[in-house]
């Protein structure tokens, strides 16, 4: 199982609200009393944060937008795939959703954005600094800011339009992205 942020835990429940049909390939992280029960012992012991510890007990019997977003998506998911299996699962996949780690910042490049443009899946990325270096956005790939542009560029995609940027995304990540191209890149900075 896998946390994901609550960014994208609400545009995934945003999307799905919303009528589109998405899969979601691996666990999310439920709470429940326990796990809270945890988090507030964790603040009196470990963390000696009283007042968290406090707040948290207040809440103890609240649902958090994060647990009615998790109760949203539980029924889309589905088993994580690996391997050759995971690769098969993107490219029958007409568009596969990027969403960068907090970590990444304004910046992105995760393995994702490669895997999905290298098998010819549409790839649809939240919007980052560097995604235009990486990629002809629009052409290539597909950009979001927030999860209304999300679902406004989802739904007027036409399938002709997908297949466009994904045979572009294709050309460019196997043109640019391959293994023996970033060797040769490292190779010249040696």
């Amino acid at each position: 199982r896998f946390y994901c942020s609550s960014l994208f835990q609400s545009k995934l429940s945003f999307l799905i609200n919303n009528g589109l049909d998405i899969k979601i390939y691996g666990g999310i992280v439920s709470v429940n009393y326990y796990t809270k029960l945890r988090g507030i012992a964790g603040d009196i012991v470990k963390r000696k944060n009283i007042r968290g510890a406090f707040n948290a007990l207040l809440n103890l019997f609240k649902q958090s937008d994060y647990e009615r977003n998790v109760s949203i998506l539980e029924p889309y998911c589905k088993n994580p795939v690996f391997g050759m299996d995971y690769y098969h699962t993107i490219a029958s996949s007409k568009i596969c959703l990027n969403i960068h780690i907090d970590l990444a910042k304004n910046f992105s490049g995760n393995m994702r954005m490669f895997e999905a443009t290298g098998v010819n899946t549409c790839l649809v990325t939240d919007k980052k600094e560097n995604n235009s270096l990486l990629f002809d956005v629009g052409h290539e790939v597909i950009e979001f800011s927030d999860k209304k542009d999300l679902l406004e560029k989802v739904l007027e995609i036409s399938n002709v339009k997908i297949r466009a940027i994904s045979k572009s995304g294709q050309d460019k990540t196997l043109n640019n992205y391959s293994i023996e191209k970033l060797f040769s890149r490292i190779k010249n900075h040696l």
